[in-house]
């Protein structure tokens, strides 16, 4: 009766695994040049945005919030700013610092595209995963966040969407990825 009981309750954590899985469907936004994987259908938003130069840009975010967890797709169009990489991902990080310690820090590239990848502890005892990146002027930020109900129980969850970002398009390696490094390049405890 026992071995019964526990076949059961194994078959019910499969069936809830695999149903919460088969939600996920990936996402191609090719207006913006990359694809990513959501826990269901995204709600769409504009917000204005200040770039580091004074520049006026606009920030769109697609994002699917669930009771465990935040995913969110942010593309903010910096193709009037004079800015560079470097610049765009160091401001990204300083406003992400505002409210979390970063405990994870470490440069990235994805398709050819240089960025960061981002570990944070929310101050309201959140964690998140972040992947940021700069391309062709457009500044990318993908962004898991397990609420602070949920903050380790979903975190693989967090990892999945942020690692199932990707560009439309492959570039070529083209060498070190920033010219000058910038704050953001060091990996050590706030």
């Amino acid at each position: 009766m026992r071995s019964i009981v526990l076949i059961a309750t194994f078959s019910a954590i499969l069936a809830s695994s695999a149903s919460a899985q088969s939600a996920w469907t990936e996402h191609v936004f090719s207006d913006k040049h990359f694809q990513v994987q959501f826990p269901g259908e995204p709600v769409v938003s504009t917000m204005p945005y200040t770039a580091a130069d004074g520049t006026q840009a606009t920030k769109t975010i697609y994002s699917v919030r669930q009771d465990s967890g935040l995913y969110q797709a942010a593309v903010i169009d910096l193709t009037q700013s004079g800015i560079d990489a470097a610049t765009a991902i160091d401001q990204a990080v300083t406003a992400l610092r505002e409210n979390n310690d970063v405990t994870f820090n470490q440069p990235a590239r994805q398709n050819g595209t240089c960025g960061r990848y981002l570990t944070l502890k929310g101050k309201d005892g959140s964690t998140s995963t972040v992947s940021l990146f700069y391309r062709d002027k457009w500044l990318y930020q993908i962004q898991g966040t397990s609420l602070p109900s949920n903050a380790d129980s979903s975190s693989g969850y967090m990892i999945l969407f942020t690692n199932s970002f990707s560009f439309d398009v492959t570039l070529p390696y083209r060498g070190a990825c920033f010219e000058q490094p910038a704050e953001f390049f060091t990996n050590r405890p706030q």
